[in-house]
């Protein structure tokens, strides 16, 4: 295996430099777009019509090295769930997916020691393919936590994006480990979707309407040797991670990775203290370098704020009351002044208007 990715190694790193030198750099490896592809078209849906306004090219998925921007697979996305017809789609999509179509990164898993050793270095690298999340590694109990968080605004294509990264995160667990992930559950903060009994036997256990995004296992699973494991694979593979990172322009995204650690908790967000512990920075070190950028720490938990209050409140499943307090707000007064000053109209008319 080591001599067939080794001989692919100049190709990529040769296309992803001529790459490097353009103004917009593409992240989306084209090899997401053929899983879709193929999909769409066991349903009957012809490729020119999925690459209709896509700006695409039939020609540069023939090149495997090559990536698209966020907003092109977006397009692509939403061509085939109207297509298709399939608003499960996503979930189609992570049921079949492979730990090869990640490139270095699904090698590098496979070859980790350990689930715990795979999953950080998922939490490291996935940006490196796909741009639109990022996964942090918390314990809650006797249970193994991966929450998802969006490092992109996802739009309508939020719930499809979510079905089909937190089914295919469960999909990859099982394949690590050989076999069925017990009490393995899949946790979504929107409701159940009509189209889900549709895919109830196939999938694991979902549970809907909850505060975050995760995904949720013993957490004695952690610790386990992966049969799979090759400390020199390993390396290798972090080391085209890396590089990975730094070809697409990730090594000073300190924006992308303060928005990444605003997930909200308990209680509200992170504090200034938690995000330079995450860093490695002291806190006049963030603050001068957010300020260098033109923003705060202030400015970011505010656009967290309203993403995360906006959300809620269009999922309609909790009081108003409630969504303050899950924001950090001690005073429901103040969350209403904050939302005026974000959108211009109180929370209860903007829940208003989405239910209308």
């Amino acid at each position: 295996m080591l001599v067939i990715l080794s001989q692919s190694l100049d190709r990529i790193r040769h296309s992803m430099k001529r790459r490097d030198a353009q103004p917009q750099k593409p992240t989306v490896p084209v090899v997401y777009w053929l899983f879709v592809l193929a999909l769409a078209a066991e349903r009957g849906v012809r490729r020119e019509a999925l690459l209709a306004g896509t700006g695409v090219g039939a020609e540069l998925l023939e090149r495997l090295d090559a990536r698209t921007t966020p907003a092109q697979y977006g397009r692509l996305c939403g061509n085939a769930l109207r297509l298709t017809g399939d608003k499960g789609l996503g979930y189609e999509i992570g049921l079949r997916s492979q730990i090869t179509k990640h490139g270095f990164l699904g090698y590098g898993l496979m070859s980790c020691a350990t689930l715990r050793e795979g999953l950080e270095l998922v939490r490291r690298y996935l940006r490196a393919r796909i741009p639109f999340f990022s996964v942090r590694l918390k314990t809650d109990g006797r249970h193994a936590v991966v929450e998802l968080g969006e490092a992109l605004a996802l739009g309508r294509l939020r719930r499809f994006g979510i079905d089909a990264m937190l089914v295919e995160l469960g999909t990859l667990l099982g394949s690590l480990l050989s076999g069925p992930v017990p009490e393995l559950e899949l946790w979504f903060d929107y409701p159940e979707p009509d189209y889900y009994p549709r895919y109830r036997r196939r999938l694991p256990t979902l549970r809907f309407a909850r505060e975050a995004n995760q995904l949720r296992f013993p957490a004695a699973l952690l610790d386990r040797r992966l049969a799979t494991a090759n400390p020199v694979t390993a390396r290798l593979m972090i080391q085209e991670c890396e590089r990975e990172l730094a070809l697409l322009g990730h090594g000073q995204d300190l924006l992308g990775q303060v928005r990444a650690l605003l997930v909200m908790q308990p209680g509200g967000y992170p504090d200034v203290s938690a995000l330079c512990a995450q860093l490695h920075l002291s806190s006049r070190s963030l603050k001068r370098k957010l300020r260098q950028q033109g923003t705060s720490f202030m400015e970011l938990r505010d656009q967290a704020r309203r993403r995360d209050g906006q959300r809620l409140l269009e999922s309609r499943t909790l009081p108003i009351e409630e969504i303050s307090a899950r924001l950090g707000y001690s005073d429901p007064a103040n969350f209403t002044r904050a939302f005026r000053r974000w959108t211009g109209e109180s929370p209860s008319a903007s829940r208003a208007r989405s239910a209308r």
